[in-house]
């Protein structure tokens, strides 16, 4: 648990960040926050992947960083899955998925993912599919 000004209005939101265990599964969150009158709140599973906190395009206002766990085992088996970048924002009411205005970061993904799969066809250790799906 821990609590953070998501959206840079000034009052913090709380949250509570559970896992499920399991083999594969999950990163659920729970966020906290005042509308104004009272505290309400909204849950939010990031699968697999899970999230961190960065202030990605330095404005002040930090992003949730993860990946999209929608890949696991949709292309390959779950150890030659990929999951690409996904970036949430918290507007003060809901999480945004806000991956497309980070350009540079997508490009930098797209690299690593090109990297991996190129790598596991030389290599033939992993599925490439789940690299190139990812990709």
């Amino acid at each position: 648990m821990f609590v953070r000004d998501l959206n840079s209005d000034g009052e913090p939101e709380v949250l509570l960040d559970l896992y499920t265990a399991g083999a594969h599964c999950c990163y659920l969150s729970r966020f906290f926050f005042f509308d104004g009158q009272r505290y309400r709140s909204l849950q939010h599973n990031f699968g697999d992947a899970g999230y961190r906190v960065k202030d990605f395009d330095g404005d002040g206002t930090p992003e949730l960083v993860s990946a999209d766990a929608r890949f696991g085992y949709q292309f390959s088996s779950f150890a030659s899955s990929l999951f690409p970048l996904q970036v949430w924002r918290y507007d003060g009411e809901e999480l945004r998925d806000v991956t497309r205005t980070f350009p540079a970061q997508i490009r930098s993904d797209l690299r690593r993912a090109w990297r991996l799969y190129r790598n596991a066809l030389r290599h033939r250790v992993y599925e490439p599919r789940g690299m190139i799906a990812a990709w």
